[in-house]
């Protein structure tokens, strides 16, 4: 499998993981902004989205719920991008 193939299955994994932890932390939206200049567009792409995410609400502790109240577009973004089952 070619390299690149192999990074972006690893940074897609890598940004998933951030969706399953309890805060996505400073060094977390560090590590994204990082991945949001990423030659891979799914990669920039998926980064992009759980940065703003990280932005808005760190916690995963009643996330939905604001995503839900406040911020209905970024809810529907991540719907799309099928990354709602990881929160």
């Amino acid at each position: 499998m070619p390299r690149e193939d192999r990074d972006a299955i690893e940074h897609e994994d890598e940004i998933v993981g951030f969706l399953g932890q309890s805060n996505i932390s400073r060094g977390n939206l560090r590590r994204l902004r990082t991945l949001c200049d990423s030659g891979n567009a799914r990669t920039t792409f998926l980064a992009g989205l759980v940065l703003e995410l990280g932005e808005f609400h760190p916690r995963r502790r009643r996330r939905f719920k604001a995503l839900a109240k406040d911020n209905r577009d970024l809810l529907r973004r991540l719907e799309e991008a099928e990354l709602t089952a990881w929160m």
